[in-house]
């Protein structure tokens, strides 16, 4: 519940959050449809996805602060 809490509060950076709670969640239904599916693969695509993500975000603010 600690960490629901802490998302919420921490989920606006620049304002003030409405929400009390908040939990993440990852879709598996590709792995149930596909049971020969490596969940390592699957976990991992979203995890590349989400790094070069945040590394785009860093990069385009390092040019803005230039």
């Amino acid at each position: 519940m600690g960490r629901r809490r802490a998302y919420a509060t921490y989920h606006e950076s620049h304002g003030t959050d409405v929400a009390t709670g908040i939990s993440f969640a990852m879709d598996l239904t590709p792995l149930i449809a596909d049971p020969a599916r490596s969940i390592q693969s699957y976990v991992q695509g979203f995890a590349e996805r989400f790094t070069q993500e945040v590394l785009a975000r860093i990069r385009m603010l390092q040019g803005e602060m230039q």
